[in-house]
């Protein structure tokens, strides 16, 4: 067969193994034809699955799908390890601040984190640790303000000044600066209980050191 004399096959060719297919039955029906795959033409009267394959992919098949494997495991191990990336970090989430917090929040804090970190809203708590220990050290909230990242959207934003507002014992104040003008009801009402449950735990500690001293 004349490959300058092929017709080009009437039906369609979704995968390269689908079109040298086709290939070979024309091929075996004496039939002259080609199929123009990505561009490039597969002729029937010369149709071998390896020349196939060598037009389109440079390899034979079996090469081809040796490099798809190392590709595909990569790809695996790669998004395994883009998993467990923020998990390994949760250990250290919670004891850092478990540093910066009342003993009576530990629990929570450590649900806080696992529940976040399970939706991987690393860059929310990174950032609220961050600004948790700049107000454990005294640094000004305006100042402490400066370290929200450019990095967050509205929702992010929210969910850094919720953490921060929670768990940081001066996290109320730094909260409402940056609340301010977007105060509901809600909002009144988690200062309101944060702000009386910081008022018992500071009120523990007190007494505990208190007793230390005697």
């Amino acid at each position: 067969m004349n490959i300058k004399k092929a017709t080009e096959y009437s039906g369609y060719a979704s995968t390269l193994d689908r079109a040298i297919e086709i290939l070979l039955k024309e091929q075996m029906n004496n039939n002259n034809v080609y199929i123009d795959f990505n561009g490039c033409k597969l002729y029937s009267a010369n149709i071998t699955v390896d020349r196939a394959y060598q037009e389109i992919t440079g390899c034979t098949k079996q090469q081809h799908k040796n490099q798809q494997a190392i590709i595909f495991k990569q790809y695996h191990e790669e998004e395994k390890i883009n998993k467990q990336a923020p998990k390994n970090k949760i250990d250290s989430f919670i004891k850092e601040g478990e540093a910066l917090i009342y003993p009576e929040r530990k629990q929570e804090w450590e649900k806080c984190v696992r529940a976040h970190m399970e939706h991987n809203c690393t860059l929310e708590l990174e950032n609220a640790l961050q600004i948790m220990k700049a107000l454990d050290k005294n640094m000004p909230v305006e100042k402490a303000t400066e370290l929200i990242s450019c990095e967050h959207s509205g929702s992010s934003f929210h969910t850094t000044l919720k953490i921060v507002g929670t768990f940081s014992k001066k996290g109320l104040d730094f909260y409402r600066a940056n609340m301010m003008g977007n105060f509901t009801a809600d909002t009144y009402k988690f200062v309101k209980k944060v702000d009386a449950e910081n008022g018992i735990y500071l009120s523990n500690k007190l007494d505990k050191d208190l007793i230390r001293g005697r």
